[in-house]
This record gives structure tokens, sequence and C-alpha cells, in this order.
């Protein structure tokens, strides 16, 4: 009995350790993952694995994924680039094959888990803000943006944090004891500005969007009336909240920066105006190899030629690959790729238990949509946050055993 209550508590050091990884970034991301990953395959010794008949044949999907680029790798030119690629995407395979195996044990509760995560988020939210004070004091100056992460690109980090407020609401909505509620109060409070002190457009639109879709579920089960109301009030607040942000500010100039910076004017360099240059050079790069693509290793290489070629000076002198990953994956497989991409995220929606329905729905609205804007996929920040959540919510909601929120 000891050496199992060991094992659980050890199980759950490395959850946590993965987590405060993933927030840090960067190698402290790897090494943290690593722990994790020998953590478990011990467990197959000590606790016993999965058998091939058991494994979620949902775990197959990110591995198909992973399969199409690794195919992809023997029609790239640029084999090195192409190897570099997939050593960064390897957490589509690994981390479904871990999950996969790993013997359910009734002791290993989900809500603590999740706790896990709230209290990460709320550790690495707090040394971020506390940074921002300390530099304010310093030079007058609270640090935003790009300034306010050190380590993890803002994009990815918000997307984090968003996903750290919908964990904690449903621990919220499924726990009754004071302290545990104040706790995921406090982390909550602590995420949502954060994401709002990073100030990534694309994780305010997700987070305002998430929140009010949450909300208007919720209300419309009771009044319709209500929720509508709240819809609309909803809606209008969140537009006074953009418009009074300059970043968005200057979103809605990007198109007609983008058509300055074409006709000459190289001043125009706004994020907004590079990515409608990228999604372009794409589009025209994706007509000629639309059904296997060009391969995982000739992408940004093709597109820095293409943006030369359509006079695009910014995101060539930048080396800008294309902000999409929708795009990036039919550049690099073909629409065979991007089929397999759109089966990961939604066909586990439709063959899923309710177990998790808002935490997982939640979590593929925040990836899908932020890859609309990022090539998520094309850094280990993206790809160990999508694979390891993933995976962990599909074999979760799979056991029947009593380990609900």
């Amino acid at each position: 009995m000891p050496r199992i209550i060991n094992y659980i508590n050890i199980k759950y050091v490395s959850y946590f350790l993965f987590f405060i990884g993933l927030f840090i970034g960067g190698r402290f991301a790897i090494n943290s993952l690593a722990i994790f990953i020998l953590i478990s395959i011990i467990s197959f010794f000590t606790q016993g694995a999965n058998s091939w008949r058991n494994l979620n044949k949902l775990l197959f999907l990110p591995i198909v994924f992973y399969s199409l680029y690794f195919v992809s790798v023997f029609y790239s030119e640029h084999k090195a680039v192409a190897w570099f690629d997939l050593e960064v995407k390897f957490s589509f395979l690994l981390l479904p094959i871990i999950f996969g195996f790993e013997k359910p044990d009734k002791r290993i509760k989900l809500h603590t888990i999740f706790t896990l995560f709230s209290i990460s988020a709320l550790i690495y939210a707090v040394y971020l803000i506390f940074r921002g004070l300390f530099l304010y004091e310093t030079n007058g100056h609270f640090p935003t943006y790009t300034d306010f992460s050190p380590s993890v690109h803002v994009a990815y980090l918000a997307s984090y944090f968003v996903f750290s407020v919908i964990i904690n609401y449903e621990l919220i909505c499924q726990t009754t004891a004071k302290k545990y509620r104040l706790l995921y109060s406090i982390s909550l409070f602590f995420s949502v500005l954060s994401i709002f002190f990073a100030d990534s457009k694309a994780g305010i639109l997700i987070f305002i969007s998430l929140i009010i879709a949450i909300s208007f579920i919720k209300v419309f089960q009771k009044s319709k009336l209500l929720a509508m109301l709240i819809l609309v009030v909803s809606i209008l607040f969140s537009g006074v909240v953009i418009m009074k942000n300059e970043r968005f500010k200057t979103m809605f100039d990007g198109y007609v920066s983008y058509k300055k910076s074409v006709s000459g004017n190289k001043e125009y360099t706004e994020s907004t105006t590079e990515r409608i240059m990228i999604w372009d050079a794409a589009i025209k790069l994706i007509q000629d190899d639309f059904w296997i693509g060009i391969g995982t290793g000739d992408v940004k290489i093709e597109l820095e030629k293409e943006y030369l070629k359509l006079g695009y000076d910014n995101p060539a002198r930048l080396h800008l690959n294309a902000h999409n990953n929708y795009l990036e994956t039919l550049l690099a497989t073909g629409i065979i790729g991007l089929l397999s991409l759109l089966a990961i995220f939604f066909i586990p929606m439709y063959i899923q238990s309710s177990t998790m329905t808002i935490i997982y729905n939640s979590f593929i609205y925040i990836v899908a949509s932020n890859i609309l804007f990022e090539s998520m996929f094309n850094t280990q920040a993206g790809v160990l946050f999508f694979t390891f959540f993933y995976s962990f919510i599909i074999v979760y909601n799979k056991r029947e055993y009593s380990n609900k929120l």
C-alpha cells in the first residue's frame, strides 16, 4: 500500500512540474516533460500498462497527423529542416502513446490534477504581475504585450491563461469547500489580469467570445430572455473594451496598411498587415501543391521566395512562417493533412461522453481559434500545450470510475 501512495504523490508532482514548466517555457518545459514521461514509463512496470486492445482509438488521430508530416519529409528538398520540424512535433506521437498505455488508477483524481494546473497558473501569473510592478517602480513603465512575458510568446501564454479561466470556473462550480473555491477564484482573477496584460489580440478575442458563449449557454438553460439580454450587453461591452485597446485600433487599419505596403510604402509593418501579406503568399503557393503539399522542410523557404516575388520585403526579411496552422498544414502535407488536423479537433466532440464537455470544447476552441493567427504547432510551447491536454482529456474522459470534477 505505501508503494502505491508514494507512486500517486510522485505522479502528482510530475503533473505539477510539467504545468510549471509549460508556463516558464524553453528548456524547463522540455525537462519537466521528460520527468513526467520517465515517471509514466516507470509506472508501466510498477503499476501495469494498457494493452493495444484497450488503447483509446481517438489517440490515433494525432498519431496519423504526425505520420503525414513524417511522410512529407521524403519529398522535402530541405531534409535537415524537415527533420527538425518532426522533432518539434514529436509530442503528437509520444504523448498519445504515453497516455494511451497508462493504466487507469482510481486513486488519481481528475479534480486534483486540474487544481495543480490552477495553482501553477496562479503562481506564474503572480510572478509576472509582481515582476511588472517591480519594473514599473524601476523605470515607470508596466510591461505589456511581449515585455510582459520574458520567455513564452504572449499568444501562447494567453492561451494557457484562458484555459486556466475555464478550468477554475468549472472547479468553482463543482466544489463546495470554501477554501478551494477561494483558491480557484483568486487563480481565475489573476489569470484574467494576465490575459489583458499579455495584450494578445487573439487571446483577448478568444477569452471574451468564450466567456460570452459559456455564460449564454448557462443562462439560456434557465431563462431565454435573460440570456439574450446578457448576450446583447456583453457584446456591446466587449465592443467598447476592444475599441479602447490600442492594438485593436491598429489592427483595424491593417488592410489600409497592407495596400500602402504593397504600393511601396515600407513603413507599414504592423502585425495584421504582415499577416495579410503572409496569407496571400501562402494561398498562392497552396494552389500549386494542393493535394500532397510541398513537404514540411520546404514550407518556410518557399514562403520566403514567394514573399520576394510579391514584393513583401518585411515578411521576407523576418523569415516569417505562415502564422496560420491550417495554411501551414496545407502547404506541408496537402488536403489530407488538413483533414487530419480537423479530425483531431472535431471527431472527439461527437464520440466522447459529456463528462468534460465544457472543458474539452473550450480547449479545442482556444487552440483552433489561436492557430488561425499563429503557427502554434511550429513551436514546443504550442505543441506541448495541445498534445498534453488533448491526450489527457481524451483518456480521462473515457474512464468510468468516480473521477469527475
